[in-house]
């Protein structure tokens, strides 16, 4: 008698595994979620420059939210919203819910996000925060050339450089 080797048939003699697969786990949050998150100008930017399609692209793995509605989600700085829209993000674009960016905004109320000390202390005290904080000089080059490196100008009432 001849027998008929199937994948199914070799499978049914082996012991099963009794572990389940593993749980889906989220994907790692993209550069720019993350700069979002952090509400962090400079990385923001950053990765605006190096993807083009950065500011237009939704988050795939992470509910198909585009840009713009995760950065007022996440209580982004007015200027990293100018910032999205300036390098083509639709201000009509909605996210899984439906809604507009416009829409999130108004849900989350009025609240204001909270002010920018580290900015304001930064750009008032710039000789004391690299004592504090950095200790060789090129940390210190680095936290006094931030705002100019990224090309980003002062907002702080001190200026009015709005």
């Amino acid at each position: 008698e001849e027998q008929f080797n199937s994948p199914r048939l070799e499978h049914v003699g082996r012991a099963r595994s009794e572990t389940p697969p593993p749980a889906p786990r989220r994907a790692k949050p993209p550069p720019l979620l993350m700069a979002l998150a952090k509400n962090d100008l400079v990385k923001v930017c950053s990765c605006l420059k190096e993807d083009a399609n950065a500011a237009t692209d939704p988050f795939w793995d992470h509910d198909v939210e585009p840009p713009l509605c995760a950065a007022v989600r996440l209580r982004c700085d007015a200027r990293i919203i100018k910032a999205l829209l300036d390098n083509g993000a639709n201000p009509e674009a909605v996210d899984s819910h439906g809604q507009t960016h416009l829409q999130i905004q108004a849900s989350l109320g009025s609240s204001t996000p909270e002010p920018d000390w580290f900015g304001w202390f930064v750009h008032t005290f710039p000789t004391l925060l690299p004592s504090f904080v950095a200790g060789t000089q090129d940390q210190q080059r680095l936290i006094q050339g931030t705002a100019e490196a990224s090309g980003t100008r002062c907002t702080c009432p001190q200026c009015h450089a709005f």
